[in-house]
């Protein structure tokens, strides 16, 4: 060896230790602890250095004169008068530190992170599902009956716009409700117009015999200002009690006469 060994360099006990382990005799221990130096006191008989020995560059993994795993470059020195061998290696496990200190800490932040960004999502997927759990019973409100059920959402985001929405069709359908129940109300003073209580609530029941007999009535409006008579058959809607009624009334005199009636009446003689 020509130059001193790094490694003898940085600490000399753990070296000569090293030295006894990979086979040297106990000799070469004395004189590099005599001598404080490894300068042409160790022997180095390694693949590297018999590569560079032929003339041969060298760059592999190898084993050094220690015994120890190294990442080894080497190869003959182009030195006038000089026979020498330039061989340049470092341990894998100290070539692997780095990495291996890289590893331990991306572990470590895994470990906190993973967790805590659990943590977090698990934060935000409640914070964006709870207006949904208000949603959901406003919607079952509504679908029971319950018109006054609205939402009380207030954010600028996805769920304040549904929720604005969600208020406008429930007051569309409560609209439509008081509007429904108004037509009814009209509907009903307008069968008492021209049929008993007694046949209108059998007819909104819906009297089967009721609806058919309706069915071939005929509704005669008498207009004193225009002197006029308008016949509107009246069709009852069978798929549902109340039907809906459009007859213009232009004068308290309305009288509901039935087909039958009506023939009796023509085939009687006239009097004077």
């Amino acid at each position: 060896m020509r130059t001193d060994s790094r490694l003898w360099l940085e600490d000399s006990e753990e070296y000569l230790r090293l030295v006894g382990a990979a086979g040297y005799g106990p000799e070469v221990s004395e004189a590099l602890e005599a001598f404080d130096t490894t300068v042409l006191l160790q022997a180095v008989d390694t693949d590297a250095v018999a590569a560079g020995l032929v003339g041969d560059d060298f760059v592999d993994e190898s084993t050094n004169y220690l015994g120890q795993e190294t990442l080894t470059v080497a190869g003959p020195l182009d030195i006038d008068g000089l026979d020498w061998i330039g061989v340049a290696e470092v341990t894998t496990a100290e070539a692997n530190a780095p990495i291996r200190r890289h590893l331990i800490t991306v572990g470590i932040l895994l470990l906190i992170l993973i967790p805590l960004m659990i943590f977090l999502a698990f934060v935000i997927a409640r914070r964006l599902l709870l207006p949904m759990g208000s949603i959901v019973d406003a919607a079952n409100q509504v679908r029971q009956g319950d018109l006054d059920a609205t939402l009380d959402i207030r954010s600028r985001d996805e769920f304040g716009d549904l929720a604005s929405r969600f208020n406008g069709l429930v007051a569309t359908l409560e609209q439509q409700a008081t509007d429904l129940e108004q037509a009814e109300v009209e509907t009903t003073k307008l069968l008492q117009a021209v049929m008993p209580p007694r046949l209108v609530e059998q007819f909104q029941s819906g009297d089967r015999d009721i609806s058919e007999a309706l069915s071939n009535a005929t509704l005669v409006v008498i207009s004193e200002s225009r002197r006029s008579r308008e016949r509107v058959s009246v069709r009852p809607l069978r798929t549902t009690p109340l039907p809906c009624l459009r007859v213009s009334l232009r004068s308290p005199s309305v009288t509901a006469l039935s087909k039958s009636s009506r023939r009796r009446r023509s085939t009687s003689p006239s009097r004077g």
